[in-house]
């Protein structure tokens, strides 16, 4: 599996989990019913056909609230494109994908702690 190792200008203290890669159709299709009972599909092109990836700390990629700080700044910017860099050295230009629930969650190792596990959902065409 491959493991993200910065995120913009964030050097991970442990490198994130790259866990899933989705991949929307081009095609966006929307289904509903008349009042007659018959249905109705109606079929666009999508114009936010960009991929979408899962990143996480998994087991042993944790955060600390240093890098998790400054990780929150740039969630904080709807719209900011950035690089990563993945573990074999290839850089792909992302955003956070405000438009999905839960894109950047966290929580504390443990009560008290300054380390995080974090889930980050980023998008990138």
């Amino acid at each position: 599996m491959l493991k993200i190792v910065k995120i913009g200008d964030v050097e991970l203290n442990y490198p994130l989990w790259w866990l899933e890669t989705y991949q929307p159709r081009n095609v966006k299709a929307t289904a509903f019913n008349t009042i007659g009972g018959s249905k109705v599909v109606w079929e666009s092109y999508r114009r936010d056909n960009s991929s979408t990836i899962t990143l996480s700390s998994e087991e042993n990629g944790w955060v600390h609230q240093t890098i998790l700080q400054r990780l929150s700044a740039l969630a904080n910017e709807p719209g900011l494109t950035f690089p990563i860099y993945t573990s074999t050295g290839e850089v792909l230009n992302c955003r956070f994908t405000h438009e999905e629930k839960g894109f950047f969650k966290y929580e504390p190792l443990w009560e008290g702690s300054e380390w995080f596990k974090v889930t980050i959902k980023l998008g990138f065409q």
